[in-house]
């Protein structure tokens, strides 16, 4: 028992010297690991992001596109309707010359 104990005084500062060494590098290598990882998941999140804003530029676009033709739409109708109310009115004038001279 006393063999033990002389070895364990004797050798202790190295023992603690190799399990602060070993436990340095477990964790340089799961900072490694950690930092490829974030590199990997960014690298993802560009992806993903990108794709999400080619979707939105095609989504967006018919819908631009559909509200300008409404627009349009809603203007031919609106000059339309302005044309046949000025007939109507020609046409109310005319016959109200007619009958009252």
């Amino acid at each position: 028992m006393q063999e033990i104990l002389l070895f364990v005084q004797a050798h202790t500062l190295p023992i603690v010297a190799g399990i602060v060494g070993l436990f340095l590098l477990i964790q340089l290598i799961l900072q490694i690991k950690l930092v490829r990882k974030m590199s990997r998941m960014q690298k993802k999140i560009d992806t993903i992001t990108d794709k999400v804003g080619e979707y939105l530029a095609v989504v967006m676009e018919p819908e631009n596109e559909s509200q300008e033709e409404k627009a349009d739409a809603d203007l031919k109708i609106s000059r339309e309707k302005m044309q046949r109310e000025e007939e109507e009115t020609r046409i109310i004038s005319a016959v109200l010359q007619e009958i009252f001279p």
